[in-house]
């Protein structure tokens, strides 16, 4: 039995848009930035398991955070895993790839280098909102 949905709003939920740092993704002295949602354990190719770091997409307006309803996520580099905790999980982040460190790694396989800032606010909660957006 289908549900009655008059005047109700439905959008699509999808997969969030996975990222990678180097040529092919992310430059460079590029800046990615977002909600930190979540991080998820995901099997690479050679079946270890990895975290997936996972953000909402959006900006912040006068202090509140207006999501774009979509999401990215990625792998979270060695570098990475040391600077965001789950402490951090619906604050605003701010990601700029540094690049490749060559004296730490081997050829193929070098560290990546990232500076990370996280907001002092929760914009988002556990439960999906923070406390600036209940009215009372």
């Amino acid at each position: 039995m289908a549900s009655d949905l008059t005047g109700v709003e439905m959008k699509e939920q999808k997969e969030p848009k996975f990222i990678s740092f180097g040529k092919d993704g992310v430059r460079e002295g590029s800046t990615i930035e977002g909600v930190f949602l979540r991080i998820d354990s995901v099997t690479n190719r050679e079946s270890k398991k990895m975290p997936r770091l996972v953000f909402a997409e959006g900006e912040i307006q006068e202090g509140r955070f207006d999501p774009t309803g979509d999401q990215f996520a990625f792998l979270a580099t060695y570098d990475l895993a040391q600077k965001l905790r789950m402490d951090h999980v619906g604050h605003f982040v701010q990601i700029r790839y540094e690049g490749e460190d060559h004296a730490i790694g081997r050829e193929g396989n070098l560290l990546k280098r990232f500076r990370v800032s996280v907001s002092a606010k929760q914009f988002i909660s556990e439960r999906g909102i923070s406390d600036a957006d209940l009215p009372f």
